[in-house]
């Protein structure tokens, strides 16, 4: 069972304070031992081994600082997906540009010339593709290819 922070406690506790009614409600699910009056003063000590509000903050604030480099290893994380996912789709793109590519260059091979202008912009946006992914020259769709 996960431990919920301290100042979501605090937090829930003060608003109970502040609208006895939000108590109320809460009140009808909880079981005996975890109700509490919700008009004791919070600033006392929070739990029965006697722990003082420096103690308290110092918890909140370790909780705090948890939470925090959760959140930007998850963004990291998140980040790396991310890049990778462009790369998968920039790969997808050029084989799906490339098969193209070919097909049309067998169809000029076969005679129809006029599918020439739409290879040389084809053959524009590998070459662009082919220098994002670090395709070498000699594995090069584009290079050596004549029509």
């Amino acid at each position: 069972m996960a431990a919920i922070p301290a100042i979501a406690v605090y937090y829930c506790a003060y608003l109970c304070k502040l609208h006895p009614t939000i108590e109320g409600k809460f009140a009808t699910f909880l079981e005996a031992s975890l109700k509490s009056d919700s008009t004791v003063d919070m600033t006392g000590s929070a739990d029965a081994a006697g722990k003082g509000g420096k103690q308290v903050a110092a918890d909140v604030m370790a909780s705090i600082t948890s939470v925090s480099s959760d959140l930007k290893e998850s963004m990291g994380k998140r980040k790396e997906n991310a890049e990778d996912a462009a790369e998968t789709n920039q790969w997808d793109g050029y084989l799906a540009v490339g098969n193209q590519y070919l097909k049309i260059v067998e169809e000029i091979k076969s005679g129809d010339s006029s599918k020439a202008p739409l290879a040389r912009v084809m053959e524009i946006r590998l070459g662009r593709l082919e220098k994002k992914l670090n395709i070498p020259a000699e594995s090069s769709l584009i290079v050596g290819t004549e029509y």
